[in-house]
């Protein structure tokens, strides 16, 4: 039996539209994965990026992107504090405000079961996931899935969805 071969995007950024932005900021939180929803935080360092904290909340969407140039992927982490002693910044975190209808990867939190169209919003921990109940409003969603994905009992793993 032939082996398929890994088809899934190596990089967030999928389809760019216009208007959507480029930053950079300081991990002042380590484990800041690529497709995680991001938020500032000025506490440490200026330019300061944490994982999005607030569930079911929209904010400015920032999303983590990959650092390729460094030779890491979209799986690699960013860290907070590489010395360990408080003494430099994290590391820096390349990031994409996208414009509405911009097509990325986007980290669907554990144990989630996606499927095409459904709506995503931030689980308060830098992941998405599906929206569901009476208390998500659509101001409140990020993105639509463009596809089905099943985590249960599975790590995060990344989605390919479209910015709203």
């Amino acid at each position: 039996m032939a082996v398929e071969p890994d088809v899934r995007p190596h990089r967030i950024e999928l389809q760019p539209s216009l208007g959507s932005r480029y930053e950079e900021g300081v991990a002042d939180e380590s484990g800041i994965k690529p497709g995680m929803l991001l938020e500032r935080k000025v506490t440490n360092w200026p330019n300061g990026l944490k994982k999005h904290s607030t569930p079911n909340q929209r904010d400015q969407v920032m999303i983590a992107l990959e650092d390729a140039l460094q030779g890491k992927t979209i799986n690699d982490a960013f860290e907070n504090d590489p010395a360990g002693d408080g003494s430099v910044p994290g590391d820096v975190v390349g990031y994409l405000i996208p414009a509405r209808g911009s097509v990325v990867m986007l980290l669907l939190d554990s144990d989630e079961v996606a499927y095409d169209t459904d709506m995503l919003v931030s689980a308060g921990d830098g992941t998405v996931k599906v929206a569901t109940g009476t208390d998500v409003t659509n101001q409140d969603c990020v993105a639509e899935a463009l596809e089905d994905l099943d985590l249960t009992s599975k790590a995060p793993a990344h989605i390919k969805a479209r910015i709203l």
